[in-house]
């Protein structure tokens, strides 16, 4: 018998209300040469019961439940770790797939050995009506400094967190680190070290839109001292210098920048009603400094940042 291509990791922590759905959705993949491995990270809702239910009906399921929670990072390593076949993908547990989600990213990352992963077009949902399409999935197919400036500079949402990726490039991408804010997006950068990302042109994923507030709360969940909750960017920003090589510095640096700037302006405007009066200050300085005639430098080309339609 031989060994599956594909292992699908999923990590969970109370996801009753939406696993059975996304379940179901990865067990009807056209491609079904997988294992789907689900790490419960000691849920205290139904979770437990859904998947052994589910293994008890599809052998491709291996069904581990954590003694005590790990952590939401420390969960997303595990199934990576225990992962033993050349291909794996994340999988959230209020997503939803295609039918040949898998099959069409298979393909294309088959076909080009430059690639690292792929991913489809991928929309957000409320309540099952489209919310928005995801700008992030564009495909990264130059050189390792264009793809770093490119994708420091429109990181958007990091669907493509989500892509089929080599699990061996992915397992040297996945740093063991504290869980700061933005994680995705540094094991997205760190992953274009190796190659290139592609993307099937139309969408075959599904995911749940995000709350109003999740921002907040999610910078709260991850940034613990306040300094680093102002400026959500600061941890990741040290760590992807830190191990993107200096030699890229130079090409993804002013976007770095800048997004950290505006993911500081995009929390504070969340606690404190009166930020944009308080921001013209720094603005002003950005303005006349000179700084903004070195960010822009880095300006990017209209059609390096277009979205996917």
């Amino acid at each position: 018998m031989t060994k599956p291509e594909l292992t699908i990791g999923l990590p969970v922590y109370n996801g009753g209300a939406h696993l059975a759905a996304a379940l179901d959705s990865l067990l009807s993949q056209s491609f079904g040469d997988f294992v789907l491995l689900i790490s419960d990270n000691a849920s205290s809702d139904d979770t437990s019961s859904i998947c052994q239910a589910a293994a008890a009906r599809d052998s491709r399921i291996v069904y581990v439940r954590q003694p005590e929670n790990i952590g939401i990072f420390a969960n997303f390593r595990f199934v990576l770790e225990r992962a033993e076949t050349p291909l794996f993908m994340w999988a959230a547990h209020d997503d939803h797939w295609h039918e040949h989600f898998v099959d069409k990213n298979l393909a294309l990352l088959k076909a080009d050995p430059r690639a690292v992963a792929s991913i489809s077009r991928v929309a957000f949902h409320t309540h099952g009506v489209l919310a928005f399409r995801s700008a992030s999935t564009y495909p990264l197919q130059g050189s390792v400094k264009q793809n770093l400036r490119r994708f420091w500079r429109f990181p958007a949402d990091a669907s493509r967190f989500y892509a089929i990726h080599r699990t061996d490039v992915l397992r040297q991408c996945t740093p063991v680190i504290p869980p700061y804010h933005a994680y995705d997006w540094l094991v997205v950068a760190l992953t274009l070290l190796h190659g290139h990302y592609l993307e099937v042109p139309e969408v075959l994923m599904w995911r749940k839109a995000p709350e109003p507030d999740r921002y907040l709360k999610q910078v709260g969940r991850d940034n613990s001292a306040l300094l680093l909750r102002i400026f959500p960017l600061l941890p990741i920003s040290y760590y992807a210098i830190k191990f993107l090589k200096w030699r890229n510095l130079p090409a993804y640096f002013g976007a770095l920048l800048r997004l950290n700037l505006s993911n500081h302006q995009s929390y504070v405007a969340f606690v404190l009603k009166r930020y944009p009066r308080f921001f013209h200050p720094l603005r002003w300085i950005f303005r006349t400094s000179g700084l903004r005639r070195v960010f822009y430098r880095w300006k990017q080309h209209p059609k390096d940042v277009t979205p996917s339609p």
